[in-house]
């Protein structure tokens, strides 16, 4: 079993090198500026993959979900963050690469509509971190996501918990 942050490296080249065989230029991590700071200095975000004109930026997470099963929320909020900074960044294509398809399966849930139809978040799967990547998963934002019905059942009873509690 590997750590955070080795996962996290793996996931980082395995979608460096699969960004730079889509688009056929070089990419690496770069600050970029985000906004303005209070006293007119530019605000910047370290981005992990940026192409060399700057104009396809990317965000990689290797987040997965818990052990235990529950919903990892300080990992949504770090993706959200990530969301964030590329909202903000002025580039043509915007990329939230993620490598575990349960964690993708439920950030695309939980972000439905929350976040700009700018940024493609695309499945790169930790088999393709642990070697070449040959093929990746991309869905629009705006595609459809199927929820099982005990998905169903587990979102209505924590609904059901949480309103009993109060």
């Amino acid at each position: 079993m590997s750590s955070s942050y080795e996962r996290g490296r793996k996931a980082e080249e395995a979608a460096k090198e699969w960004l730079q065989s889509k688009f056929e230029v070089s990419f690496s991590e770069r600050d970029l500026q985000v906004g303005d700071k209070s006293d007119g200095k530019p605000a910047m975000h370290s981005f992990d993959l940026v192409s060399e004109d700057g104009q396809t930026v990317a965000e990689v997470k290797s987040h997965q979900l818990t052990k235990s099963g529950n919903i990892p929320s300080g990992k949504i909020s770090d993706t959200y963050k990530a969301c964030l900074m590329l909202e903000k960044v002025d580039a043509r294509k915007k990329f939230l690469i993620l490598t575990d398809s349960k964690f993708y399966d439920l950030f695309k849930r939980y972000s439905n509509g929350k976040i700009s139809k700018q940024i493609e978040i695309t499945l790169l799967s930790n088999e393709k971190c642990e070697r070449r990547p040959s093929s990746v998963e991309t869905r629009p934002l705006s595609s459809r996501i199927e929820v099982s019905e005990k998905d169903d059942f587990n979102i209505f009873w924590s609904k059901v918990a949480s309103w009993l509690s109060k």
